[in-house]
């Protein structure tokens, strides 16, 4: 469909139209080209959805499909969002392939990199419910499928512009724009990363026949991967979670999170769910879209010109944040510096930086718990929790603020400013509050090399106990893929010496255990309990709370399972 006497007027569009050449390498090839597609499909199978992909099905893959997406999302009320969609478009004209259906879907949106049509043929489809985008901002929809996790990103914005999370998440136009830009983030992430990545990668004619199917398999594939790496393995959504927190109690605890606080372990997953790699390029393309645009989204709460359809910032003010600590990243061994500050007292709660003692009173360290309210801070010296070299804990957090500041670039800068309450050190009765800028300094806690006796005696990995293993890095070919999880009883072969049964020079044993009954619901995978070895250990590790061993092929994450 020609789009140059539509919308979109009569002049040829700057830039390449085509940048990925997806035109010339989808196009109809001879018919004995079907056979080595249909091959490929096969060899990539693994994740279980198999594609009838013929020369004569993705025909139209790349189908110019501007103008009736346009109308389309314009016709249903929606012309801000047709607005963005087109200016979308002329930016990242790859995207203009992906046909956008008005689909009733609850809670959510999706993009499909293949969906088959009533008639065979498959296209890139991102489905969006445009007649009842306001289920989008309810409380209960941000526990499914990509908006899951999401109001973390969306506080994010508000941390970049300096508005208010609350403001930013009661604004409908800004929340749905957003989750229209993530869906066209993952078609761009399966244009760019994998179907773009399979094109260069084949010679001669069939190409889009021969790349399409492996896109497909790499795509689902990095997807598992990640969903093995969450928090709680495989879990990505809000039903039976609490079901799932029991086998995995252990592995909560040593990322920092406490399996007995539901909030604690909500908040863990919706923001683990958002750093996967592909949910993360889908929220970083629609932030830096929003961001980009900042001037469509965002006022300045002191501007003359106010909308009501736009999110007001508030640079220079003082704002409490108390409910959205986990937005700042002040989790369980972050580093950070805490410098003692005084407050200018004026109107606007102005932050003047004035140093005390000499040289200034300055603590840094690793958070040995999460900041909290009414709770003290640890800091430890070392990025290794098993230290005994601490700073004094702090009195209690009374309150945590945020003062958004623009730099020479313009930029936001968020300065954090925690309120700690104690009593004077004069022992009179009156509390004395205390002021500290938090800084992240990005180091990073150290891997320790440990004996296996180690973990024997803080997690009881004995033999006949049950561990789960999870893949983490994948330095060669192995049975075991990236992300994949296998587990059951610790064996001990009779060559062993001593009490572990994880030595170096030897590999784990794991026999299997997956009919026992646990009283909880079966895991996600049925496989996890099956048993299997490793090879040889060369190294066991700790970083933080979490044990490593590293084998000649691979690294795993040791983890106790109940």
């Amino acid at each position: 469909m020609s789009i140059h006497n539509g919308e979109y007027g009569n002049k040829q569009e700057e830039g390449r139209s085509d940048p990925f050449d997806f035109q010339e390498a989808m196009k109809d090839v001879p018919e004995f080209e079907r056979g080595i597609a249909r091959d490929d499909s096969e060899k990539y199978n693994n994740v279980g959805q198999r594609k009838n992909i013929t020369s004569e099905s993705i025909k139209h893959y790349v189908d110019d499909r501007r103008q009736e997406n346009y109308d389309r999302i314009k016709r249903r009320g929606k012309p801000f969002l047709a607005d963005v969609y087109k200016n979308l478009v002329q930016e990242n004209p790859g995207l203009r392939n992906v046909l956008v259906v008005d689909k009733d879907i609850k809670n959510n949106a999706y993009y499909s990199c293949a969906t088959t049509l009533s008639d065979g043929q498959i296209l890139p489809t991102m489905n969006f419910n445009f007649s009842n985008t306001e289920t989008y901002l309810r409380p209960e929809s941000m526990q499914e499928g990509d908006n899951f996790g999401l109001e973390s990103v969306l506080k994010t914005i508000a941390l970049k512009t300096g508005a208010k999370p609350s403001e930013i998440m009661r604004n409908e136009r800004l929340v749905t724009a957003f989750i229209m830009l993530h869906e066209f983030g993952h078609a761009l992430d399966f244009q760019k990363n994998y179907l773009g990545v399979e094109l260069s990668k084949i010679d001669g004619s069939g190409k889009g026949v021969r790349a399409l199917p492996r896109a497909i398999s790499r795509d689902h594939e990095d997807r598992l991967r990640d969903e093995m790496s969450q928090p709680i393995p495989g879990q990505v959504a809000a039903e039976g979670y609490l079901e799932m927190v029991v086998p995995f109690a252990k592995r909560l605890r040593a990322l920092g999170i406490n399996p007995h606080d539901r909030s604690d372990v909500w908040d863990s997953m919706g923001k683990a769910y958002r750093e996967m790699s592909s949910e993360a390029f889908a929220d970083n393309f629609a932030t830096e879209y929003v961001m980009r645009h900042y001037d469509d989204f965002f006022e300045d709460a002191d501007s003359d010109a106010k909308s009501s359809e736009k999110v007001k910032t508030h640079v220079g003010e003082m704002m409490r944040i108390n409910a959205d600590l986990d937005m700042l990243g002040l989790r369980e061994g972050k580093a950070v510096r805490m410098t003692k500050v005084e407050l200018e007292d004026d109107e606007r709660g102005g932050l003047k930086r004035i140093m005390t003692g000499n040289p200034p009173r300055v603590n840094e360290g690793f958070l040995e718990s999460k900041m909290k309210i009414g709770e003290g801070i640890r800091l430890l010296k070392e990025g290794d929790p098993t230290s005994e070299e601490r700073y004094e804990k702090s009195p209690a957090v009374k309150n945590v603020y945020i003062r958004p500041r623009k730099d020479t670039e313009g930029r936001v800068i968020n300065d954090i400013i925690v309120q700690l309450g104690g009593k004077r050190k004069d022992g009179g009765g009156q509390d004395e509050s205390r002021f500290y800028l938090v800084e992240l300094t990005g180091k990073e806690p150290e891997e320790v090399d440990v004996a296996p006796e180690e973990m024997l005696e803080r997690y009881k990995m004995g033999v006949g106990s049950k561990i789960l293993l999870m893949k983490r890095e994948l330095e060669s070919d192995s049975a075991v893929r990236l992300g994949k999880i296998m587990g059951g009883r610790l064996e001990k072969p009779d060559y062993f010496y001593g009490d572990s049964p994880i030595q170096k020079g030897h590999g784990i044993h794991l026999s299997a255990s997956a009919g026992e009954k646990t009283g909880v619901r079966d895991l996600v995978d049925p496989e996890f309990m099956n048993g299997g070895n490793t090879s040889t250990i060369d190294r066991v590790y700790r970083k933080w709370k979490s044990y490593y061993v590293e084998t000649a092929t691979s690294t795993y994450e040791v983890i106790p399972y109940i």
